[in-house]
């Protein structure tokens, strides 16, 4: 594996704990809320206005979705799956709006996927090998 790679796929491992611990700071805001406004009573009233509810458990499900896709593009990248390679791309075209936190990891993706020792690394992977001693009906005889 080229080394342009592992450096993408070691920015794709960041951007995936990124999203994690993102989700994990929704669901708390979410458990902490419910906890000091209590389930019942005048203090549930009041904190309803205040606390996020469930846009914090929708916040929590996209970004663990997110992060949980990241790691799997990752693992198809270390296999040399093709369909990691764009998604990848996609992931790191999405990152560079999203300015330091995405944008450096987005930069550091998108130049290690686009590299030409990981462009001939992945064309190296699809190439079919055929060999002459394993194919052909002499391969399927099992007296030979």
């Amino acid at each position: 594996m080229p080394e342009s790679l592992r450096t993408a796929r070691f920015c794709l491992a960041v951007v995936g704990y990124m999203c994690w611990a993102t989700a994990a700071v929704f669901l708390s805001v979410l458990i902490m809320g419910v906890r000091i406004a209590g389930t019942n009573g005048e203090r549930l009233g009041l904190a309803k206005t205040m606390l996020p509810g469930i846009d914090s458990l929708v916040m929590f499900f996209i970004f663990g979705l997110a992060g949980s896709a990241v790691f799997l593009i990752s693992s198809g990248l270390r296999r040399g799956r093709r369909w990691s390679f764009y998604a990848a791309a996609a992931v790191a075209v999405l990152l560079i709006p999203v300015f330091l936190f995405g944008t450096i990891p987005g930069i550091f993706i998108l130049s290690g996927i686009l590299g030409r020792e990981t462009k001939a690394w992945f064309k190296s992977r699809l190439a079919p090998s055929f060999s002459r001693t394993d194919s052909g009906p002499q391969a399927l005889d099992p007296t030979k």
